[in-house]
């Protein structure tokens, strides 16, 4: 798994230097979110905080939002140029573990965002996702 944060390093006086990986300073040049560190800084993948970036930005100022995303949308957004020739792969590799590190924030602080999946389906195959998004402010 990829991290978006390379290596941190102890300075003076209570500092800390910290080392991104070249793909989330290219992301976070080129919008203009502002993110608590924290809310983020515990990713182990870059799609998790690509797509979180992106979530925020459909968010707005709202704390409920669902956006539906075709699988070619969700790949570019995540930037992911692997082609998974199975759904399942995608969700198991990408999906489930971009959900894991987005939500374990709202788990251990009781705020966040909060994100459900549901397939999208035409017949029996899934072309889209439905992303369910829940925002808890901090108290």
């Amino acid at each position: 798994a990829k991290k978006i944060i390379i290596d941190y390093e102890k300075m003076k006086d209570r500092q800390i230097q910290i080392t991104f990986s070249d793909n989330l300073l290219y992301s976070i040049k080129n919008n203009n979110h502002k993110y608590k560190i924290k809310e983020i800084a515990n990713f182990k993948h870059i799609s998790s905080y690509l797509f979180y970036d992106y979530i925020i930005s459909k968010l707005k100022k709202e704390n409920f939002k669902i956006v539906e995303l075709k699988i070619t949308e969700f790949k570019k957004i995540c930037t992911i140029s692997k082609s998974f020739s199975r759904y399942e792969d995608l969700k198991n590799s990408i999906i489930l573990p971009m959900l894991k590190d987005i939500n374990n924030y709202i788990d251990k602080n009781k705020y966040g965002l909060r994100i459900f999946y549901d397939n999208i389906k035409e017949s029996r195959t899934i072309v889209g996702i439905k992303f369910t998004i829940i925002r808890k402010e901090e108290p």
